[in-house]
């Protein structure tokens, strides 16, 4: 469960990455007073941040499950210790 929560965090992180590419586009955009490129890079900076917000809404949805559970069972622990014992 934990690297499916990592595989989401790096999935944003991504999308952030975009997401802020594209805001210093348009800053730049802006500072230069170039208006025949403003529309597109208003759009492709509210694109970016809309996939950004998917990206995170995925990551959380993907946290819905029973914590008080898991780690009462040992699964939590079991996660934690599969990496080591995969070295040995």
């Amino acid at each position: 469960m934990l690297a499916l929560l990592t595989a989401g965090a790096d999935a944003s992180l991504k999308a952030a990455a975009a997401a802020t590419r594209s805001l210093k586009r348009l800053r730049s955009v802006v500072h230069d007073g170039n208006l025949r490129e403003l529309r597109p890079a208003l759009a492709a900076a509210e694109q970016s941040v809309e996939a950004l917000r998917r990206e995170v809404a995925m990551t959380v949805k993907g946290w819905d499950f029973d914590e008080a559970s898991y780690v009462t069972t040992g699964a939590y622990v079991d996660e934690l210790w599969r990496p080591r014992r995969a070295c040995n």
